[in-house]
């Protein structure tokens, strides 16, 4: 029996997500989890096979959370399922251990095939994922000397990095010892530098600079 715990703050997706395997004989779904705290938990009381972690999640970068697991639970094996896309955020992931890599709207019959591979020990890679990183390949590089990786202050970094673990405005606030108007216009400014306009894609940018990881 392949044990599986899902890692995403997405409740009804999570929900949905178990209720496919209830004709999978030979998986079992042990826990949903909606942030790192609560996997940890999980994984302190029970032995898991695989893990299917969303790469946004409130506490935590799925990223370094996928470094966390294969560090401290050699034989756990981790199954990137996530919306985001972007060839960058894919090597990183793979980079950091994952021995597969899903978009959330993959089918019932390639989630199934990628849980039974990496559970054999071997990685597992979608096509159309494998595609989008070959034309990355070919695309120019961002050259910094260009102007192409932003200048950021040593708050602008604090407040990014804050931002990207989840903190609410406020929360940051409180944290910096700062208003919320200077946590506002921090994340304007940033908002600007990255030429984004929202924070998810902001985040993306940072990640594929390396601002975070």
């Amino acid at each position: 029996m392949i044990k599986v715990t899902i890692v995403d703050d997405h409740v009804i997706f999570a929900e949905g997500l178990e209720s496919i395997f209830s004709d999978a004989h030979d998986i079992q779904i042990l826990a949903r989890c909606h942030n790192a705290e609560s996997f940890w938990e999980v994984m302190d009381h029970n032995s898991i096979d695989v893990v299917l972690l969303d790469i946004s999640l409130p506490d935590v970068s799925g990223l370094n959370l996928c470094e966390q697991i294969v560090r401290k639970y050699p034989n756990t094996r981790v199954i990137a399922l996530t919306m985001h896309d972007e060839p960058s955020l894919v090597k990183k992931m793979i980079k950091k251990g994952a021995m597969a890599y899903l978009l959330k709207n993959t089918t019932k019959a390639e989630l199934l095939a990628a849980i039974r591979t990496v559970y054999s020990g071997k990685k597992y890679y979608n096509e159309n994922l494998m595609q989008l990183l070959l034309e990355s390949e070919d695309k120019p590089k961002k050259n910094p000397a260009m102007g192409g990786r932003p200048h950021l202050t040593r708050r602008e970094k604090e407040v990014l990095e804050l931002i990207a673990v989840g903190l609410t405005t406020q929360q940051i606030a409180e944290k910096l010892f700062v208003s919320i108007k200077a946590v506002e216009f921090h994340r304007s400014s940033l908002l600007t530098k990255f030429g984004t306009q929202n924070t998810p894609s902001m985040i993306k940018e940072a990640i594929e600079y390396e601002f975070i990881s």
